[in-house]
């Protein structure tokens, strides 16, 4: 189970790292440095709220118990929905500007972490179900 976390947080820290390099090599993709910051900071959020999911999903007393990692799983989804709402009201009223370009590339950093966390599950879920017929 270890192992299988281990290679789950490389592959976040490699997706972020990637996402990261490639918002910073197409840099005329970001006209305003404010907006550039602010993506920066949107990965940063995510990479670290992933990071938890993946801590708390693996977590070794829910062995037995693949009914609490769905509820863990379904809870932090929802106060990651909530963090991204505020994250959003933050930016509009703080910033105002290139709110368009700011959720575009919000939105597709929120896809693309959220088929992550549905891989990170399915993964967590199989892991499970084996585990559960092993005994």
């Amino acid at each position: 189970m270890n192992r299988v976390k281990t290679i789950f947080i490389i592959i976040l820290i490699v997706l972020t790292g990637i996402l990261f390099a490639a918002g910073e090599t197409f840099p005329l993709l970001f006209i305003n440095p404010t907006v550039h910051l602010w993506t920066n900071i949107s990965l940063l959020l995510f990479f670290v709220v992933e990071l938890v999911i993946i801590l708390l999903i693996f977590k070794p007393d829910q062995n037995v118990r693949p009914a609490q990692t769905v509820n863990t799983f379904m809870g932090i989804k929802v106060g990651k929905i909530l963090l991204s709402i505020c994250f959003i009201a933050i930016y509009i009223l703080a910033i105002k500007t290139e709110i368009e370009r700011f959720l575009t590339i919000f939105i597709i950093l929120y896809f693309i972490y959220l088929i992550l966390e549905t891989i990170f599950l399915l993964k967590r879920q199989k892991l499970n179900k084996l585990q559960i017929e092993s005994k």
